[in-house]
């Protein structure tokens, strides 16, 4: 084969570096001109030579058939010349670039990597680029392996100073699914969107991460110069189990779904809870004429740095196939602000829709029936693992659909739940935009339900902590002690009525923890410590007389309707309301039972993690939650135990990192992590707004909380204010003065307890953790939804 200009048109097998170049040219991006000797001859580097243009200078390059590929990159290991004029320059530069393939760095590169392929040399002369600037460019954050990343280097002039380290130039990572590219100096943003965009573009032909080095000449012109696959990347990034949006503009959420589960989930549960989420809502879906089959793959729960969001684009499908279900109402109960930008057409005709519409309220109307159907489940499934791995491992599978179904269960409740108070809302707008008042209108009427689960948890711990007051030698057996020795005396050496309720407590309530859809997280029957410390908390209280009661704050309600509704509103409104505070119960009931059902799962898979040890396919059991389900099987059926075990570490050893990432609200496209910190975008002295959604006024110290390490510190009477809540803060309740989460609706967990409780309470304040500090002095007005820092004084 004689030499040959690269055109696009056609591939020839000559090294790493030709072929990188024929693929940008094939792509359509702007290379210089470029000709290959595939091999050495002296008669074909005449001809090349005589055929090109001798005033120009060249860059004369290696391309050897080792180089530039997956495994390894050889760089720097053989010959390169730059600004390569003349006959005579030209015909050395070649021939030095062919004998540099038995080199001794080359050969000592090779001996080092263990690799016993033999190089074949082909040469690359390439047009020089007089250039303005010059830089490498990576797909892919090579440093840190972050694939959601992307990095360029750059310098003024010629890039080889930079490529051959003699110089560090300037570097900038950002993030790759960013709207706004960084303020870069010395590099032009038009130039800088120029490489980002192309960049992608290459990266996606290419269908890997790409390293490529590129220059801008005087004209402002980019010329690429090298594409090759980055090297040395970790085989686990924090996009490793990231979704592709089935949409080219998606829209995600973390509202509803972030108060579910919020934070990072690991894989197994990932492959479990996740799913059991988003295969409740096809079965709705599918009922309703949104769907036309169940899939097995995540319509509408995605993983992005493995925390969940929900795709709006697929949300809004009931709206499209359903009479009188609309944007507005998904955008409450779900999103939990509007989302601009979007107009909505109905998909089918008006009779269909109508019968989709009936099939809707036919499914929402069977939430009795749901309730009774998880409850019988909640009470009869159990599953108990033989002692062999893949015994257990063949039983967890073949009983996961018992998973999907009980929150497909739960999911019917809280559509009812979730509908009724639609309609409530809607009833007092009269049609029009739904306001923070009229919410916080609404919330009055669901205080006081008979039979909240959730704030059963709360009154059964007051309960106990105000028997072991009474007992005599209480400050010794149980306050101040120990998780260890406080559990001792509550289970053998208190009174009988405490070791009973002690008992009945974790039997009704043991499955559940903060965050507890999470399969590593431990429950209260496993570990009671947050249970235990805050009895011991509340005791304490009582014995120094700062509090002479627990019994929570009790309203007497009369849900009279308002004045300002008219006739119909009011008919409407008095058959809604007691069908709303059932449905409100119900669904706390039937989210009991659902996490109970996953209980099973919990104890199994912490077994089949003892059994995997035991039988030497993991170094420790807790590997298990960093691989899938179906990861796990695969573990068991292909022995490959050094892979799965490596696969497991590295993705626990980022999870820390993940649990440290916040998202917003709402994104336009791929979620990617926001910079949040302590000082950002705090405003002194100004009201911050949130969803009022238990009444009151009150004055108090803040206690930020992220972690339960922080929730032990909260005092008497101070302000929690959290992202979430969910029923593992349960315990702290009659405790705090009020509350603020970043994420919520007024029929959330926190909502819920806190009307019980009677605590002032506002949900949805965006920027409230970064935005108050630990100590400072508010002002929380739950009747406006409002925030007022009264001084800047802090305490530990």
């Amino acid at each position: 084969m004689s030499f040959f200009k690269i055109d696009g048109l056609s591939e020839y097998p000559a090294g790493g570096k030709a072929a990188g170049l024929s693929l940008l040219k094939k792509w359509g991006f702007p290379i210089p001109n470029t000709y290959v000797l595939p091999r050495f001859d002296q008669k074909e580097m005449d001809e090349l030579i005589a055929t090109i243009n001798l005033k120009k200078k060249y860059a004369v390059r290696s391309s050897a058939s080792t180089e530039d590929g997956v495994a390894f990159s050889f760089a720097g290991q053989y010959e390169t010349r730059l600004d390569v004029h003349g006959k005579k320059a030209l015909t050395a530069a070649i021939e030095s670039c062919f004998q540099s393939v038995n080199n001794q760095k080359a050969q000592g590169y090779q001996s080092h990597i263990k690799t016993i392929e033999k190089a074949t040399m082909h040469v690359v002369v390439q047009e020089m680029v007089h250039s303005e600037l010059s830089g490498v460019l990576f797909t892919v954050d090579p440093v840190e392996s972050r694939y959601d990343k992307m990095s360029i280097s750059f310098v003024s002039g010629k890039g080889e100073r930079l490529m051959s380290g003699l110089e560090s130039g300037k570097t900038v990572v950002f993030f790759k699914a960013g709207t706004q590219l960084p303020i870069c100096d010395g590099i032009p943003s038009n130039t800088l969107q120029l490489l980002v965009n192309q960049a992608k573009e290459i990266e996606r032909n290419f269908g890997k991460p790409a390293d490529l080095e590129w220059a801008l000449d005087e004209n402002g012109k980019l010329f690429w110069l090298q594409l090759r696959p980055i090297t040395g990347l970790k085989q686990v990034g924090m996009n490793e189990m990231d979704h592709q949006p089935l949409l080219p503009h998606p829209i995600y959420t973390r509202g509803n779904i972030g108060e579910m589960m919020p934070g990072p989930v690991t894989p197994l549960t990932l492959s479990t809870f996740a799913r059991a989420i988003d295969y409740g809502l096809q079965v709705f879906y599918k009922k309703c004429g949104a769907l036309q089959s169940i899939s097995k793959e995540n319509i509408f729960v995605h993983s992005f740095y493995n925390h969940l969001f929900f795709e709006v684009n697929n949300l809004y499908l009931i709206a499209e196939h359903a009479l009188l279900a609309t944007k507005e109402n998904i955008d409450f109960s779900v999103v939990g602000q509007p989302v601009e930008n979007v107009v909505l057409q109905r998909k089918s005709g008006f009779f269909k829709a109508l019968w989709n519409f009936i099939q809707m309220v036919h499914y929402i109307s069977g939430a009795g029936k749901a309730a009774k159907r998880l409850e019988f489940l909640y009470e009869t499934f159990r599953l108990k693992c033989p002692d062999n791995a893949a015994d257990c491992y063949r039983l967890i599978e073949k009983n996961l659909q018992q998973l999907l179904d009980a929150y497909s269960l739960h999911y019917v409740t809280s559509s009812q739940s979730g509908s009724y108070y639609s309609a409530i809302l809607n009833l007092f707008s009269k049609g029009k935009t739904v306001t923070p008042e009229h919410q916080e209108k609404a919330s009055a009427y669901f205080t006081d339900i008979p039979k909240i689960e959730s704030a059963q948890v709360v009154k059964s711990i007051d309960q106990m902590a105000e028997e072991i007051a009474r007992d005599p030698m209480v400050r010794t057996s149980f306050l101040g002690n120990n998780v260890q020795v406080a559990n001792e005396y509550l289970t053998n050496k208190a009174e009988k009525s405490v070791r009973s309720a002690w008992k009945a407590f974790l039997k009704r309530h043991g499955h559940r923890c903060v965050r507890e859809a999470e399969m590593r997280e431990k429950e209260w029957a496993i570990d009671p410590a947050p249970v235990i410390e805050s009895i011991q908390s509340k005791t304490q209280l009582l014995l120094s007389g700062k509090i002479t009661h627990l019994n929570g704050y009790k309203v007497s309600l009369k849900p009279q309707p308002p004045s300002s509704l008219g006739l119909v509103q009011t008919i409407l409104f008095r058959w809604l309301l007691p069908k709303a505070r059932r449905a409100v119960a119900r669904r706390e009931q039937t989210k009991a039972w659902s996490v109970g059902v996953q209980y099973q799962f919990k104890k199994a898979y912490r077994q089949l993690g003892s059994l995997l040890v035991k039988e030497k396919w993991l170094s420790d059991s807790d590997l298990i939650y960093f691989l899938t389900h179906q990861e796990i099987g695969n573990l068991l059926a292909d022995k490959e135990r050094e892979k799965w075990q490596t696969l497991a570490t590295e993705r626990r050893a980022l999870y820390g990192e993940m649990q440290q990432l916040q998202f917003a609200d709402l994104t336009y496209g791929r979620p990617i992590p926001q910079i949040v910190s302590p000082e950002n975008g705090r405003k002194h002295n100004t009201d911050m707004k949130g969803i009022p959604v238990s009444r009151g006024v009150v004055e108090g110290k803040v206690r930020v909380v992220k972690s339960m390490q922080d929730a032990r510190r909260l005092k008497q009477g101070e302000i929690m204010v959290a992202r979430f809540t969910d029923i593992g803060w349960s315990p702290f309740y009659s405790i705090i003065g009020g509350l603020i989460t970043e994420i919520g609706s007024p029929l959330s967990h926190g909502a819920v307890v806190a009307r019980e409780y009677g605590i002032p309470a506002v949900v949805g304040m965006n920027g409230a953790v970064s935005n108050l500090q630990t100590g400072e002095l508010i002002l929380l007005d739950a009747h406006k939804g409002s925030v007022r820092r009264i001084n800047e004084k802090r305490s530990n």
